[in-house]
């Protein structure tokens, strides 16, 4: 979960699309209580937001609020658009209900500002009352296509499979160890294997080709490695780390 989904932007969460719950809101409940209108189409979007304000302490969370691309379905179970995320952003700023920071667009990527928003003290009191079911990661596989700008569809092979196979095994045993991060659980933890897709390296169908290799990825990737092994651990095991590459 790297581009968007699980890397840290400053002090800020970015914006994890893959989380859900069986909780649905209506738009009649959100007017009467938050009072705005939040219109058919934006409800995944306003779910969204909420599930990442709750899961991550009620604190700020990054993402890109231009006319930019999102990930696709497989990737993005809300099927949020660009449309539906600056709506949403916009009626809860208009409301009071976040505190917004536009962020800085730019051809340089090290110079790239995400957009924040922060819920104020009177979301915050509503994200603390209200009710939400479970909330899961909601998405079966750990394989992606990619490139640096965007997430590919893919068509599963054998070896695609193998490698969910084996990935989805790694990952019920960090959450079996309870992997954590300066001692706070990742409970949103879901880690995935990146498959780079190479311009023109296409079949007949034009189906993107996935060759052996790949970077998995997690929420410790953007640690300084020389902070990596201090703030990286496991708290149901005991026991040196070492960092293998």
């Amino acid at each position: 979960m790297d581009v968007w989904n699980d890397e840290l932007d400053e002090d800020y969460r970015r914006l994890n699309y893959l989380l859900d719950s069986p909780q649905s809101f209506s738009k009649e409940q959100i007017k009467e209580e938050l009072g705005i209108n939040i219109l058919p189409n934006q409800l995944s979007t306003f779910k969204l937001f909420v599930l990442n304000f709750r899961t991550n302490n009620r604190e700020a969370v990054s993402f890109s609020f231009g006319n930019n691309p999102h990930p696709i379905k497989r990737y993005n179970p809300h099927e949020i658009t660009y449309s539906t995320l600056q709506g949403v952003v916009n009626k809860l700023r208009e409301a009071k209900l976040i505190k917004f920071v536009k962020g800085k667009p730019s051809h340089i990527f090290a110079e790239r500002k995400e957009s924040t928003a922060e819920p104020t003290a009177k979301f915050s009191k509503w994200l603390g009352k209200v009710w939400i079911e479970d909330v899961f990661v909601n998405i079966d596989t750990h394989i992606r296509l990619r490139d640096k700008k965007k997430i590919y569809n893919f068509r599963e092979t054998k070896y695609t499979q193998h490698v969910d196979k084996v990935m989805k095994r790694y990952h019920k045993k960090l959450n079996d160890w309870d992997v954590a991060i300066d001692g706070v659980s990742i409970e949103d933890l879901h880690v995935f294997v990146n498959f780079q897709a190479v311009q023109g390296q296409v079949d007949k169908q034009g189906h993107h080709l996935i060759r052996h290799g790949g970077r998995f990825v997690g929420s410790w990737n953007s640690i300084p490695s020389a902070e990596r092994l201090d703030r990286f651990s496991f708290k149901n095991v005991r026991g040196e780390l070492t960092e293998l590459d």
